[in-house]
């Protein structure tokens, strides 16, 4: 059974996932959508969907970095970047900061344990 920092690691990998999820699912979207030809396409519908692209793109780097941070945390070589991790994984970028933002906390109070 991992300890309490192998646990919060493996916490903030499954945030990380959940951020990269999304930026897959919504990339998808966005480009199933914009070869639909359905009538009625408006310039705010597509600002809309730019929008949803810039959001996945803020999202990737922040995911990869959460997952990062948690594999470190997990081998215990950086406590420090279990921090980073936690603090990123409450950012709102992404759907995946209403998981992140308990998870977050939580690991940060574990790290916070001596």
């Amino acid at each position: 059974m991992p300890d309490a920092s192998g646990r919060a690691g493996l916490a903030l990998i499954a945030v990380g996932v959940l951020n990269l999820v999304f930026v897959v699912v919504a990339c998808c979207g966005v480009i199933g959508h914009l070869d639909s030809g359905y009538p009625g396409s408006s310039d705010l519908r597509d600002f809309g969907r730019l929008i949803y692209l810039g959001l996945a793109a803020g999202a990737f780097p922040i995911g990869v970095l959460i997952v990062v941070c948690g594999a470190l945390l997990r081998t215990q070589r950086a406590r420090l970047a279990g921090r980073i991790g936690a603090v990123a994984a409450m950012l709102p970028l992404s759907c995946g900061f209403v998981v992140g933002i308990p998870v977050g906390i939580w690991v940060l109070r574990t790290l916070d344990r001596p």
